[in-house]
């Protein structure tokens, strides 16, 4: 672990107890957006940045086989396994997580831009995944609400950029398949093509 992941770590650790009271988020939008994912009941899913389990309600009314989530904050994921028995939660980073599941879906709500090194995320992410695997990218505020947010914390994220830009990464082995870059959401869905 480097020293951005031990600070992003120890700040997500400092924050848990009181993130589900500072932290509101927008559950109808929540669910609309994860409306415009095609779930298979076949599908594994991976849910980076779990946090304190915002996203597993709605993943568990999804028709999917399996649902892992992380996170690098031990406190964030002791929280989220007191609220949601059903989910395979585990404290790890996935900068150099280890397993042996190779996902259909990766899903990174509200964590995206706390990945400073995104060579290294592609890296990860290729691992992890097969062809035809997505990679889903979502945000319940808009881009310029979250650089107003993140602004204050500089040292635990990366601006988010406009889709076009953040798809430039992965390009070479994904196709864009939705973007949506508006004032209250950030939506982005690649599928593995290589």
């Amino acid at each position: 672990m480097n020293n951005d992941d031990n600070i992003i770590k120890d700040y997500f650790n400092e924050k848990a107890l009181s993130w589900d009271e500072t932290t509101k988020h927008n559950l109808l939008l929540i669910e609309q957006l994860l409306d415009k994912i095609d779930f298979n009941e076949t599908d594994k899913v991976l849910d980076v940045g779990c946090g304190t389990g915002v996203l597993e309600p709605f993943l568990l009314n999804k028709s999917i086989s399996k649902i892992t989530a992380i996170d690098i904050s031990e406190n964030m994921i002791k929280i989220a396994k007191s609220k949601i028995k059903n989910i395979n939660f585990i404290c790890a980073d996935f900068y150099t997580f280890n397993c042996s599941d190779k996902f259909d879906k990766i899903i990174f709500f509200d964590s995206y831009p706390h990945f400073i090194d995104k060579r290294k995320l592609l890296d990860m992410i290729l691992l992890h995944t097969k062809i035809d695997s997505e990679v889903i990218i979502i945000h319940d505020i808009g881009k310029e609400r979250l650089k107003k947010v993140h602004s204050e914390h500089a040292n635990i994220s990366k601006e988010l950029q406009n889709i076009q830009d953040e798809f430039n990464i992965f390009k070479s082995n994904f196709s864009l398949i939705k973007n949506e870059d508006e004032i209250d959401h950030y939506l982005m869905i690649i599928k593995r093509n290589i």
